[in-house]
């Protein structure tokens, strides 16, 4: 793609727009970065822009719909031929280059302050340039988040959000995890979570909740086909029990940069989970990797080949189609997680609330999630060979309790039920950007959008902290 042509395309400088980055694709049939409205109805209203020529080669096969979209008037712009115009930040930049240290932390302090310095000149160049007062990136974890949002409360624009990873409350690893103005939560639990975290400074900036509900919401002819196609080769397997198999992130953790759960116990995880499928044959697995299985044994390997054989097993190599598409179909979920509740089993459980559901607890973040008392083998455990040992004695009995999460926590997570489209996101968005069109300002317009979307959805399903 070369950078749109200004002139032919006639871009209203003007004009107010939604800033989107090309992090999970713009597909409209799996997941979206324009997840609120795939189909883009006000194409004049977004701008997309594509971080890297690596982003080009990953989503190649996106190439003919992002031209269609620049026809028909969406903005589509190379980051990397982008100039800087302005220089905001000339006096400060020089005050720290001059700052003379002996001391190596001062030394690298004051590198990384001139590198965040130069990027929110960068973004604030960006934004001034097309306009941009709301801005979408679904990659939480770059650096350039940070500078990105000094940059938007400079030209007093504003960021969405929506909840990707579960939150639990005053858990390390979300600290200041997600950064944006408006957020949007599955349901009353992730609120309170979040407004714990906001009271003990381990997220600052959000400051708007929207009670949305699941946004991954994709149902699209392939994946419906894909879906029948399961349940045919089951029934002719003689499959009479699903089972829906998450795991988590994993790896050696030789690194030093990140510890996870190490790819020997998850390997050891898919070696019981396999086997109970081999040896029962009324099981049928649905796996739903974290990434591709090839570092996998190759008897394990061989084993998910015989399973293939018997139309016992399907894997989901395509990471963008949510889970939700998988637990319609399944009678039982079970997770691996390294941080919190497994995010992938809460998304399951919020598309299909009768899902029995478990999960190994490796962080031991029952008690933090205050689920021990109820669920402390019964939903989570400490052992994954106890767990899987209860699963198969249980998996036939319909009065079990094993996997059974209480009407409570289901309601409190998310009390919608499983919708097609993302009407409440779709309504906020698109009202937000009209309201910057109309007031200019970030506050009040945010302030407006909240009232409409109370008015049209009830007072509950905006909470403010």
């Amino acid at each position: 793609l070369k950078l749109i042509n200004l002139k032919k395309r006639k871009i209203d400088f003007k004009r107010p727009k939604i800033a989107i980055s090309l992090v999970e694709g713009l597909d409209p049939n799996f997941k979206s970065d324009v997840y609120w409205d795939p189909q883009i109805k006000n194409k004049k209203d977004i701008l997309i822009y594509i971080e890297s020529p690596y982003l080009l080669r990953k989503f190649k096969q996106h190439i003919p719909y992002i031209e269609k979209l620049k026809k028909s008037g969406t903005a589509i712009v190379n980051l990397w031929e982008e100039e800087i115009y302005k220089d905001n930040f000339e006096d400060l930049l020089q005050k720290i280059k001059n700052v003379k240290t002996k001391s190596f932390l001062n030394y690298y302090l004051k590198n990384i302050s001139i590198e965040l310095v130069m990027r929110v000149n960068f973004w604030t160049n960006f934004f001034e340039k097309y306009n941009i007062k709301v801005h979408i990136d679904s990659d939480d974890l770059k650096f350039d988040n940070i500078a990105k949002q000094i940059a938007l409360e400079l030209v007093d624009g504003c960021s969405v959000g929506k909840i990707k990873s579960y939150i639990t409350p005053n858990c390390p690893l979300f600290f200041e995890y997600y950064h944006n103005d408006i957020f949007f939560c599955w349901g009353k639990r992730l609120v309170e979570n979040i407004k714990k975290m906001k009271m003990n400074n381990m997220i600052t900036n959000i400051r708007n909740l929207v009670v949305s509900g699941n946004l991954n919401q994709i149902n699209n002819k392939e994946m419906i086909e894909k879906i029948s196609k399961i349940k045919k080769d089951f029934k002719s397997g003689g499959v009479k029990k699903n089972i829906l198999i998450l795991d988590t992130s994993h790896d050696d953790n030789k690194n030093h940069n990140e510890q996870l759960m190490l790819s020997k116990k998850v390997n050891h995880f898919y070696s019981k989970v396999i086997d109970f499928a081999l040896n029962d044959k009324n099981v049928g697995l649905i796996i739903k990797p974290k990434k591709n299985l090839n570092y996998l044994d190759k008897d394990i390997k061989k084993k998910i080949s015989n399973l293939v054989k018997m139309k016992k097993i399907y894997v989901e190599n395509n990471f963008k189609v949510p889970v939700k598409n998988f637990a319609k179909i399944s009678d039982f979920a079970i997770s691996l997680t390294v941080d919190s509740l497994p995010s992938a089993m809460l998304e399951a459980l919020c598309e299909n609330k009768k899902l029995r559901c478990v999960f190994y607890d490796y962080p031991r973040c029952s008690k933090k999630e205050k689920i021990f008392s109820w669920g402390n083998k019964k939903v989570f455990f400490n052992n994954v060979d106890n767990m899987l040992e209860k699963v198969e004695k249980s998996l036939f009995i319909p009065k079990s309790k094993i996997g059974i999460w209480p009407k409570t926590f289901l309601e409190s997570l998310n009390p919608f039920k499983p919708v097609l489209y993302n009407d409440k996101a779709k309504y906020y968005i698109q009202n937000l950007i009209k309201q910057f069109q109309r007031f200019k300002k970030k506050d009040k317009s945010i302030s407006k959008v909240n009232y409409l979307f109370k008015k049209k959805y009830g007072n509950n399903f905006i909470v403010k902290i």
